[in-house]
């Protein structure tokens, strides 16, 4: 199964909306309630992705904390703009713009494809 989509900082509706989405599409989702310590609950979930509120008036901290409790963890900035999505990828410090971001957009950035392990001999 593939790692779980932390949904953090989002407000209600679009925490619902998200969940839909996301569970529609097969992906294990957890939400952290607002003001959750998220560093803690990223190294327990060891998330693919986390979404946090690109409005949110702590959102560069939490961005610091995601990144310090796990740097390969992608982190996606939602606007209350339900078409447009920033992106920072695990490595990397500038968010690319997803503009006009469709459900199946999302999918396709939260939702992590497995990756085929070698056979053990």
């Amino acid at each position: 199964m593939p790692a779980p989509v932390l949904l953090a900082d989002l407000d209600p509706m679009a925490r619902v909306g998200m969940l839909g989405i996301l569970a529609a599409a097969g992906a294990e989702v957890v939400s952290a309630p607002k003001g959750a310590d998220l560093a803690e609950t990223v190294q327990r979930v060891r998330p693919y992705a986390v979404v946090l509120d690109l409005d949110g008036e702590h959102t560069t901290e939490r961005i610091a904390e995601v990144r310090a409790a796990r740097p390969e963890t992608k982190v996606v900035l939602w606007a209350r703009r339900e078409d447009v999505m920033e992106v920072l990828d695990p490595g990397t410090t500038a968010p690319r713009l997803v503009v006009g971001s469709s459900p199946d957009e999302l999918c396709a950035e939260l939702v992590a494809t497995p990756t085929a392990k070698p056979e053990d001999d």
